[in-house]
């Protein structure tokens, strides 16, 4: 994946099997950012010096959510998602079809993604 910012030079995400970014490298292969995960994947960043002076920054978090810095919540397309509890903070907008627990994430957060909120599926790690 790649990540342009205003100074047009180009930054790229080193992903794991499921497709949470794990670090953000510039052309030369510095790491710019980079992350540690908890299983349910609450974040803790680790941003280069030179990086914070050139106001680099990834929203991009858990299995490709979108990171909600006033919350600390992970958007998901159609439901926000708690990395703490592991679970979403609001019923899947599917109602029973995504599973009989409509606040759940996935059953593990190793091999399964629930892409956009509506229901998990296995990871195709052949894709990712």
């Amino acid at each position: 994946m790649l990540l342009r910012l205003a100074d047009e030079r180009p930054r790229y995400y080193q992903c794991d099997q499921i497709g949470t970014p794990q670090e953000v490298t510039d052309e030369a292969g510095e790491v710019a950012w980079s992350a540690r995960y908890k299983a349910w994947g609450e974040a803790k960043e680790v941003i280069s010096e030179a990086a914070r002076k050139a106001g680099i920054r990834n929203p991009i978090r858990f299995q490709g959510q979108y990171f909600d810095h006033e919350t600390g919540l992970h958007y998901n397309r159609h439901r926000y998602y708690d990395p703490n509890s592991g679970r979403f903070i609001c019923k899947d907008p599917i109602g029973l079809a995504g599973g009989i627990n409509v606040f759940q994430y996935a059953p593990n957060p190793i091999s399964w993604i629930d892409p956009l909120g509506l229901h998990c599926i296995l990871a195709d790690t052949d894709l990712v």
